[in-house]
This record gives structure tokens, C-alpha cells and sequence, in this order.
């Protein structure tokens, strides 16, 4: 870096144009992807510079990364409303943990030991049941158990 750089970052330092954003996640530990691909673990802390509009007292957005957590609990990217409120104002930003729905086993119907709904009708039929009754029906829900 030469002395002409070093000078201009030192001026545009001193006169406020600057300012820091941080962003921490709770629980800590939530990685952040941009949407170049890039990552970083929190908490990360940058410089960021601000335009003119934003120097004069306005606001600006920035869209935060997606954080996302070891155990695969994510935040989807939200757009941020940073407005001015000092001469070198510092933001920060915290992704909350959003809690994981458990997801359930998939259904997995038990073994069947009797027939299928035909096939006891039929068996109960044979068995001289008549179709309709009470009877017939106890018949039938046994035979398919």
C-alpha cells in the first residue's frame, strides 16, 4: 500500500464515510453463505462504505447472507434497513436459530397376518356368513387382522 492510498483511507476514516457491520448468530456457530458462494463463520465484522445518499442522513438496504447451522437449521436471506443515526455509525445483526421441525419417520404399516379386505369377505362367504350382518362384519374384521 503506498502513502497515497494509506492517506485517502485515513481521510475517508476521519470524516465519518465509513462504518462496521456485524453479524453474530444465536447460537453461535452458524456458517453464512453469500450468494457468490462464499462463506464465513460467525461473528464477522466488516467495513463497509456508504454512499453519498447515505452520508447525507439516508438509508440504505443490504441483503444479508443465508445462515445456516451445523445441524442444517437455516435463515434465508433478509433484507436489512441501515439507517444513519452518527457520524460513524456501526450496525449489527443477529440470525436466531429458527427451532427444527422434526420430521417424522415415514409411516410404515405393520406386518399384515390376516388377508386383505376380499379375501376375508370371501373366506367369511364360504363359511356360510350372510353378507350384511352383524355377524358377517365381526367375520370379515377377524379374518383380516
Amino acid at each position: 500500500m503506498n502513502f497515497k492510498s494509506i492517506f485517502i483511507s485515513s481521510i475517508f476514516l476521519l470524516s465519518g464515510c465509513a462504518t462496521t457491520m456485524t453479524y453474530y448468530s444465536n447460537p453461535p456457530g452458524a456458517r453464512l453463505i453469500y450468494p457468490n458462494g462464499s462463506s464465513v463463520n460467525t461473528p464477522i465484522t466488516f467495513d463497509v462504505a456508504w454512499t453519498d445518499e447515505y452520508k447525507n442522513g439516508g438509508c440504505i438496504y443490504l441483503l444479508s447472507p443465508e445462515a445456516v447451522w451445523p445441524d442444517g437449521a437455516r435463515v434465508e436471506p433478509v433484507k436489512l434497513n441501515l439507517c444513519r443515526e452518527g457520524k460513524t455509525p456501526t450496525f449489527k445483526h443477529i440470525f436466531l436459530k429458527p427451532a427444527l421441525t422434526p420430521t417424522a419417520p415415514p409411516y410404515q404399516q405393520a406386518p399384515s397376518q390376516g388377508m386383505d379386505l376380499n379375501q376375508a369377505k370371501n373366506k367369511c362367504n364360504e363359511l356360510g356368513f350372510k353378507m350384511g350382518t352383524e355377524a358377517f362384519g365381526n367375520c370379515v374384521l377377524k379374518m383380516s387382522k
